[in-house]
């Protein structure tokens, strides 16, 4: 997760004593007001990444493209910065009938954002949650998916295959085209460039591109054996994501499950780090909120646990 910290002038150490002590008192008061501030945290084993000094502490921390590295290991509170998407917003749902997607949907309604829900079956929502849009349409059709993105502030995208995955891999989908995720991504950016939409925000999975790494040995195997194909495309719709120029975000969940979330927040991580390894669909539809309408998490890919 990211938080971003700010230090004041008075927070700012003046050195009182002539310059031939620096070396000597400066790096034990840095560490000891570090650890001062950050002394409730748990670290990872590299304390001497916190025992580097005030001021540079105070520039890593107040750039943002760094924080992440010294923070997002630590549970802090978030203090997202607001931004101007703090509104109610015209939100895109893409994949809208999928669990994560209802999810999502049901969550910016309760929000009270304007909602439109894009999936080959979306009416089927119509008489289930109140005062939303649908729309029915394949993702992988441009001029669908065009129609959708006009008049929108942000898009969400939820985009999978709800098939059996031993079906999936080894005779093929039947209903819904393997780089479904890739191709219904690619359509999204083109629309979004066309009509001037910036804020998009895309369900990933957790594994894929650098959180590979933070797999078990049989997560792994899964995504080797099973899940194989269905991976690539996510390979693929993460570089169309990162390569977009939009202000994107990228959430990437652990194993997901159905059953309700209760009232903890997701553990949020730019850096790979996980909770647990599951996550219920309405925890991450609570992040995906959240991503659309704040700036904090611009440009970053999220893991999201339980």
């Amino acid at each position: 997760m990211t938080t971003k910290i700010t230090f004041t002038d008075a927070d700012t150490l003046q050195n009182p004593f002539p310059r031939i002590w620096k070396s000597l008192w400066y790096p034990i008061l840095s560490r000891a007001i570090v650890l001062g501030k950050f002394g409730f945290l748990k670290t990872t084993g590299e304390k001497s990444r916190l025992t580097a000094n005030v001021n540079d502490l105070a520039e890593t921390v107040n750039t943002p493209g760094d924080a992440p590295r010294y923070l997002s290991r630590y549970q802090l509170t978030p203090r997202p910065r607001r931004s101007k998407m703090s509104r109610l917003l015209n939100v895109l749902v893409m994949g809208a009938t999928g669990g994560t997607g209802r999810a999502t949907v049901e969550r910016l309604v309760a929000e009270g954002h304007r909602v439109t829900a894009f999936s080959r079956h979306a009416d089927r929502l119509a008489s289930e949650i109140n005062g939303i849009i649908t729309v029915n349409g394949d993702a992988t059709d441009p001029t669908a998916v065009a129609q959708a993105v006009v008049g929108q502030d942000v898009v969400i995208v939820t985009l999978g295959i709800t098939e059996n995955p031993f079906r999936v891999r080894f005779l093929g989908p039947a209903r819904t085209p393997i780089d479904v995720r890739s191709r219904g991504t690619k359509n999204v950016i083109e629309a979004m460039k066309k009509h001037g939409v910036r804020r998009l925000i895309v369900q990933s999975s957790y594994g894929v591109g650098a959180t590979w790494g933070f797999l078990g040995f049989a997560d792994q195997l899964l995504f080797n054996l099973l899940l194989k194909p269905q991976i690539k495309d996510t390979e693929i719709q993460e570089q169309y994501v990162r390569a977009s120029g939009l202000d994107w975000v990228l959430a990437q969940p652990v194993h997901l499950k159905d059953d309700a979330a209760d009232e903890t927040s997701p553990y949020l991580s730019t850096q790979g780090e996980t909770r647990l390894m599951k996550v219920a669909r309405q925890a991450v539809a609570r992040f995906l909120a959240l991503a659309a309408r704040e700036e904090a998490y611009v440009g970053q890919s999220v893991t999201v646990s339980g």
